[in-house]
């Protein structure tokens, strides 16, 4: 039996990987980067496992799909503004690169 999974969707992944590194790349110096990604990992997993359990919950009280999929959709929107908002600050923009 094959997957019928389209390659469509490891782009996706693929991208999802590497959206941190662009996050985090331009703004701490090298030496925080590490942690930078360690914090990025911990924080993304942890609302990933909040999200499933969340979603379960409202199931199991029988809340219809659309209404949770609109809630998810606001989050993600408030997720999405505060990422735009993420602004270098100002003595790590004047510090030399190493």
């Amino acid at each position: 039996m094959t997957s019928k999974t389209s390659p469509g969707t490891y782009a996706w992944f693929v991208v999802a990987l590497l959206v941190p590194v662009a996050l985090i790349c331009p703004i701490p110096l090298s030496e925080l980067r590490s942690t930078g990604y360690g914090t990025t990992t911990f924080a993304t997993i942890s609302c990933g496992g909040l999200a499933d359990w969340g979603f379960g919950f409202i199931r199991d009280h029988r809340v219809p799909l659309h209404g949770i999929f609109g809630v998810f959709a606001v989050v993600a929107l408030v997720s999405v503004v505060l990422v735009l908002l993420i602004r270098p600050r100002a003595d790590f923009a004047d510090a030399p690169a190493a």
